[in-house]
């Protein structure tokens, strides 16, 4: 008896101290987890940051090269300058490859040179409105951002020649999703024959990083007056998908 209770209070000894190294170490995974956890939300935020602050001096660039805070444009510019993008309320574009997408322009405003044209679309998938400016040097969006769609990026830069580039960051789609980012080179003038008809358009080679791996690329062409006249996405398998022109219909003035 003596020696069995002699070893009772050793072993509930052992037993607390296992207990207490069990909650120590328990706390401490807990706290590391929850560090780990903290130190990559503040990772993803820096992240965040750093794509928000390079996505708004891409729409710095994109407004000094449309607007007219770049500099006042040269009567060239102004009065012989080729418009990538209908500018006449009514004109009708429709696109398509499977599916169609309409797009009408609905109003134009301009100012300096700078033609602020909404646009009204309808696909089988979504029906909406968006904004592009448009000027001799260049096309941009500027739906983004804003309650005055004040965010905009460029789709198209003229006025450098062949061989000129331009960045342009997008946010993904959904909070979780990467953000886009596109490096867009202009190329030389093209004969491109669609079922609208045949246009001399301007290229655009875009190389995009969505993050999921290899880039994404896709060729675009855009000619004056009309705007996109066709799209051909390159898929990783060695395919591709396009999207063409099927008709263009001028708004009145343009008729005249």
């Amino acid at each position: 008896m003596p020696d069995s209770e002699s070893k009772t209070p050793t072993a509930l000894i052992v037993l607390l101290v296992a207990a207490v190294a069990g909650v120590v170490l328990g706390v401490g995974g807990y706290v590391a987890v929850r560090w780990m956890r903290a130190d990559v939300a503040v990772r993803d935020e820096l992240t965040r940051a750093e794509i928000a602050e390079q996505a708004a001096a891409e729409a710095d660039e994109a407004r000094r090269v449309i607007r007219p805070e770049r500099g006042p444009m040269t009567p060239a510019e102004r009065g012989g300058g080729k418009l990538y993008f209908p500018t006449t309320v009514g004109s009708e574009r429709v696109m398509g490859s499977t599916g169609e997408r309409t797009e009408v322009v609905t109003k134009v405003e301009e100012k300096g040179g700078v033609y602020t044209v909404t646009v009204d679309y309808e696909d089988v998938a979504d029906v909406g409105t968006y904004t592009v400016e448009v000027s001799a040097r260049g096309v941009a969006n500027t739906s983004g951002g804003g309650p005055e769609g004040d965010d905009p990026y460029l789709l198209l830069k003229l006025g450098a020649g062949p061989g000129v580039t331009w960045d342009v960051t997008r946010p993904g789609a959904g909070p979780t999703a990467k953000a886009r980012r596109s490096r867009c080179t202009l190329g030389a003038e093209e004969e491109v024959v669609v079922p609208a008809g045949t246009f001399t358009a301007v290229r655009v080679d875009v190389v995009t990083d969505t993050g999921d791996g290899a880039p994404h690329k896709s060729t675009l062409w855009y000619a004056a007056g009309v705007g996109l006249v066709k799209l051909v996405v390159y898929t990783t398998d060695g395919g591709k998908r396009d999207r063409v022109l099927k008709s263009f219909t001028p708004g009145d003035e343009q008729k005249k």
